[in-house]
């Protein structure tokens, strides 16, 4: 699990990042429920549900930028993609880690569309693991 920024995040100009640092930015929420075993980290964690900025953020930093410039977002190697593209990983280790499942009805476990769609999803995570070796594929 990462905590994610868009590249020209003021963050990414602090030479060692703290978590209380990044707690002074808006966060962009998950939906909730969505993604329980990532809430349960992030509250171990204490940063979860997200609190408004306990102090305002340097006036200069919003300038000419949106929210969604500023905010940070919760993610991983693999929600690089879609409504988060385009951020970067911030130099700061949570030491927490979230994962995604495929989940099928035990009855179809032999149907030719599981059995590609399983072998599609491996070799994509497989694709990833020479550059995020962090990526773990269970069976």
């Amino acid at each position: 699990m990462r905590l994610m920024v868009s590249s020209n995040h003021p963050l990414l100009h602090v030479s060692s990042i703290t978590l209380e640092e990044t707690k002074s930015y808006p966060w962009r929420p998950i939906p909730s429920g969505a993604y329980p075993g990532t809430e349960r980290s992030l509250q171990t964690l204490g940063i979860w549900p997200p609190a408004r900025p306990r102090q305002k953020v340097n006036k200069k930093f919003w300038e000419g930028r949106r929210k969604t410039e500023i905010s940070v977002h919760v993610g991983s190697v693999l929600t690089n993609c879609g409504c988060t593209q385009g951020l970067v990983a911030l130099p700061l280790e949570l030491g927490a880690h979230t994962g995604a499942a495929l989940v099928y009805r035990r009855e179809n476990i032999d149907k030719k569309a599981i059995k590609e769609l399983t072998e599609t999803l491996r070799q994509r995570l497989k694709n990833h693991q020479s550059d995020h070796p962090e990526i773990q594929i269970l069976n």
